[in-house]
C-alpha cells in the first residue's frame, strides 16, 4: 500500500535552495514521526503468535530515483520476522499441510492510521518549512 503526498510546492522550492544532504534530511526529519504513527498501529494489531512480532516491527527510508530525490519509506516486519507476512497474507500448505488463514493485520493497522499519518507528515512539513523561514 502506498500513501502518495502532492502539494507540497513550497516546501519542494525551499528543499532546492538547500544542499542536498540538507534537503534528505529535513524530508527525514518530516517522514519518521509519520511512519511511527503507521508503526504503532501495526503493534497493535500483530497477531499474538508470539510476543517478538510486534517488538519486530519497524520502518525502513532510502531515496530513489534518477537524482535519488524519491523518499520511500517502507513499514512492516522485520525480514527475520517472515512469519508475519504468512498471517497477513496467509498461506497453505508447508510441511505441516495446514492453511494458515490471512488476517490482513497490517493492511487494517494502514487503513486505521493512514489520516493520521498524513495529518503528522503535514504537521511537520509545515513545522520544518517554518524552520527554513526562520534560518533566512
Amino acid at each position: 500500500m502506498e500513501i502518495k503526498i502532492d502539494g507540497l510546492k513550497e516546501l519542494s522550492e525551499m528543499l532546492t535552495q538547500e544542499s542536498v544532504r540538507t534537503a534528505k534530511r529535513y524530508l527525514l526529519n518530516i517522514a519518521k514521526p509519520a511512519a511511527q504513527v503507521v508503526v504503532d498501529a501495526m503493534k497493535e494489531t500483530a497477531p499474538e503468535l508470539s510476543q517478538r512480532l510486534e517488538k519486530e516491527i519497524a520502518y525502513q527510508s532510502r531515496y530513489s530515483g534518477g537524482d535519488e530525490t524519491t523518499l520511500t519509506v517502507s513499514i512492516g516486519p522485520a525480514p527475520g520476522e517472515f512469519y508475519g507476512m504468512f498471517q497477513e497474507f496467509g498461506a497453505q500448505g508447508g510441511k505441516q499441510g495446514g492453511h494458515t488463514p490471512a488476517l490482513h493485520w497490517m493492511a487494517r493497522a494502514f487503513e486505521a492510521s493512514k489520516d493520521e499519518c498524513l495529518s503528522v507528515f503535514g504537521t511537520e512539513a509545515l513545522a520544518r518549512l517554518a524552520d527554513m523561514e526562520e534560518k533566512k
